[in-house]
């Protein structure tokens, strides 16, 4: 083997090698920001399907399963009856929570609708500026999505734990996550102050 072609392997393995190097460090440039990997998935669904096709549906059945009534001869509870009702009830938790991480996803669109057509749950706005009012403060966005998750969460513990107060209690807090949510995108700029027990 000539001595060129010894020179031309070395050089090619340095080139190698200094490429390693670089990918190597941008890994752990990007691992230590704490940047997640972009996602793969892309949103089919739009914040307004989620909204009306798993969230109010589910929501509806878990502020109904459990009432205290009066009547006449004194307090009435209404809770689920059997195992079929406990079950379907745990898979409405589940689904509000999912729903959350699917609201959790970015690049998901407000509505489908065309941008300067009015939100049906709030025609004052433009589907633009609904669009915009959650790009622009993401934070605040998923602070309201992680809110519904807790609440459900809770109301998944309790439907599991068979605790009939307890999902009373908890139906109040999905309830709660779902009005501040509404008030803060429906209503923007009006000065309600809701408050939230510890």
């Amino acid at each position: 083997m000539s001595g060129r072609t010894i020179h031309n392997i070395c050089n090619r393995l340095q080139v190698l090698l200094a490429g390693c190097v670089l990918l190597l460090a941008a890994h752990l440039l990007t691992s230590r920001s704490g940047a997640p990997p972009a996602s793969p998935l892309v949103p089919a669904a739009s914040v307004t399907d989620i909204m009306h096709g798993l969230v109010a549906p589910r929501a509806q059945r878990v502020f109904e399963a459990v009432a205290v009534e009066a009547t006449v001869d004194g307090e009435r509870v209404r809770a689920p009856g059997d195992d079929r009702e406990w079950e379907q009830l745990r898979a409405d938790a589940l689904v509000l929570i999912e729903s959350a991480n699917l609201l959790h996803l970015d690049g998901r669109p407000v509505a489908a609708a065309h941008p300067d057509a009015p939100v049906a749950a709030a025609p004052h706005l433009r589907v633009r500026q609904l669009q915009r009012m959650i790009d622009l403060d993401r934070q605040r966005w998923r602070g309201h999505v992680q809110t519904l998750a807790d609440a459900a969460t809770w109301a998944l513990a309790a439907v599991e734990a068979r605790n009939v107060w307890q999902l009373h209690s908890n139906a109040g807090d999905l309830a709660l996550a779902c009005e501040r949510c509404h008030l803060a995108y429906r209503f923007p700029g009006r000065r309600v102050v809701v408050a939230v027990p510890e």
